[in-house]
């Protein structure tokens, strides 16, 4: 079974918003064994998307279709569709009746938008949106299967997954994927190593790597199904090989989470240029409330003094973007929540504020324990949102390996 993917909006082809939905629908997919083949974007234009439907249909077994439900004119995916069916649009009374209802609920007078979002070809099913008020759609061009869901990623999420339910996946005992993510290491530095050991995966099983700014993720798929316990080993064997570098978990925050859990202790935070970024990304682990005690964001000479009780001497002799704040930022925080391991970070994220011996992208970081206190010093490539990006894995990372270190 092939998928194609159709994503509509002028927002999209204008730069204006980037999708969100592809990732979304791609692994919900791949979970039942569904590779996407093609994927195209349109504007909301009813021409161009009935003929990238009808030709993106013909070429595969199912379309997904996100975008262009709303309630205004500009959204033209319902006509579009019905046109390359060859069918009428009609009105389902049910579903302008239950979003009339939905409109009064919270006082919004809008019966055109009612109307319109009730709209189904002839022939095509509505498909219930629990998150949102735009129903989705389902039917068929030609041999295909079509689904067509809201372009609002939380609703294309939902349906996609709720959808996805009637495929028939790969049955009790096979799946499709392992992932192992990484900490520290670069995309060559992990095929290195796994090609010096003489790793390679079984038949019928494909080693991807995915890199980003937080690490390199391994991926073991298997496009047709393995058994189970055939991708355990193949996972459970990249772990062995990159040791202390494979995470627990899928992500470096889901990572640092589970050892401190395993380790029994807790950790603080106390940012400055990354400005509560780092406490949001152990937070948005699950569970993270077991090991995670808080952070305080002292962005300012002030803050760092009032908050963390650092010397507003030192703050003046070394400036913020030093060694010895970021050795104060780190005790501070330890000291003030109590916890067991503490991780600081202060720097210059750009565009200014760099000077000679302080370049942009200059970036230290602390880290308290037991053991005593340290810092690192770094100076991190890119832009703006890049350095932050590599200054909040640089400090996860740092608290993983330094919990790892103390066992």
């Amino acid at each position: 079974m092939r998928a194609a993917v159709l994503l509509v909006g002028d927002e999209l082809l204008a730069g204006i918003v980037s999708d969100l939905n592809l990732a979304a629908v791609a692994r919900v997919l791949a979970r039942h064994g569904v590779p996407i083949t093609e994927v195209a974007t349109t504007g909301d234009d009813r021409k161009a998307i009935a003929d990238a439907a009808r030709r993106l249909a013909a070429r595969s077994d199912l379309l997904v279709v996100t975008g262009g439900l709303g309630p205004t004119a500009d959204d033209v995916t319902r006509e579009a569709l019905a046109d390359a069916a060859g069918v009428s649009l009609g009105i389902d009374d049910a579903i302008r009746t239950s979003l009339e209802e939905r409109l009064r609920r919270y006082r919004l007078d809008s019966p055109v938008a009612a109307v319109r979002q009730a709209g189904v070809p002839t022939g095509w099913d509505p498909v219930e949106n629990r998150e949102g008020s735009a129903p989705g759609l389902k039917g068929r061009l030609g041999s295909a299967e079509v689904w067509v869901l809201p372009g609002v990623p939380r609703e294309a999420r939902a349906m996609v997954d709720s959808l996805a339910a009637g495929l028939p996946g790969f049955g009790p005992g096979r799946s499709g994927e392992r992932l192992v993510a990484t900490a520290g290491l670069s995309e060559v530095r992990v095929a290195t190593l796994l090609d010096d050991a003489g790793f390679r995966p079984p038949a019928g099983i494909r080693l991807g790597y995915l890199p980003a700014p937080g690490g390199v993720r391994l991926r073991l798929a298997a496009p047709t199904g393995a058994p189970d316990a055939e991708l355990d080993r193949a996972a459970a064997e990249v772990r062995a090989l990159l040791g202390v570098s494979a995470l627990p978990g899928t992500s470096l925050p889901e990572g640092v989470v589970e050892v401190f859990r395993e380790s029994g202790r807790t950790l603080a935070t106390a940012e400055s240029c990354t400005g509560g970024a780092i406490g949001k990304r152990i937070t948005d682990v699950p569970g993270s409330s077991s090991v995670y005690l808080g952070g305080i964001i002292a962005y300012s000479n002030r803050a760092k003094v009032e908050r963390l009780g650092i010397a507003s001497g030192l703050l003046e002799e070394r400036g913020a973007v030093s060694e010895e704040v970021a050795l104060a930022m780190a005790d501070g925080a330890r000291a003030r929540f109590g916890a067991s391991v503490a991780v600081s970070v202060t720097g210059i994220a750009g565009p200014g504020g760099g000077s000679p011996d302080k370049p942009v992208g200059t970036i230290w970081i602390g880290i308290a324990d037991e053991r005593g206190t340290s810092a690192r010093r770094s100076v991190m490539p890119g832009d703006r949102p890049l350095v932050r990006e590599r200054t909040i894995n640089k400090a996860l990372e740092m608290a993983y390996r330094r919990v790892r270190e103390l066992g």
